[in-house]
């Protein structure tokens, strides 16, 4: 048997083990298409399961707005709005995103920012701004009475259109 030959089963396991190791890291879902009319539904509002919360995801698309003010201090999430016209008009609703540079959040602003400091790193790596078109999914935060209020927390996908 010559030394490359002794190398292959080697190869094949590593190559195997590998592949094991990817199964768990698959991509998030888009959730439920909603709108901007129907995103504050009662039939998006979260459940109680089991004595569990149970957040139900919707994706929706609209125009990343600039921030209401340019004071904000974010932790492990910040937050950003979302428009249904661009130039930050029209219907809006408020998504959470995690903080990081990796696919899928949002970069930290600093205390005091301007509209070029929210950069969103989209689930292909492109980085996005204020004015850009995206789909975000999320799970659609309890409305409460405020049906017109409602906000997406726990967004785990953001795509460029």
């Amino acid at each position: 048997m010559t030394a490359s030959s002794n190398r292959l089963p080697i190869v094949l396991v590593a190559a195997a083990l590998l592949a094991t190791l990817g199964l768990g890291c698959e991509e998030p879902k888009p959730g439920t298409p909603v709108t901007f009319e129907n995103v504050c539904a009662a039939e998006f509002d979260p459940t109680m399961e089991k004595g569990l919360n149970v957040t139900k995801k919707v994706a929706i698309e609209g125009y990343v707005g600039a921030p209401r003010s340019m004071l904000k201090v974010c932790s492990d999430t910040c937050d950003f709005d979302l428009f249904s016209e661009p130039g930050n008009k029209g219907k809006r609703v408020n998504a959470d995103v995690p903080v990081g540079d990796g696919k899928n959040q949002i970069e930290r602003l600093p205390k005091n920012f301007t509209d070029k400091d929210l950069k969103l790193h989209t689930k292909d790596g492109k980085v996005v701004g204020v004015g850009s078109k995206v789909r975000i999914t999320g799970g659609r935060a309890p409305a409460g009475g405020k049906r017109e209020a409602c906000a997406l927390w726990q967004v785990s996908l953001i795509e460029a259109l």
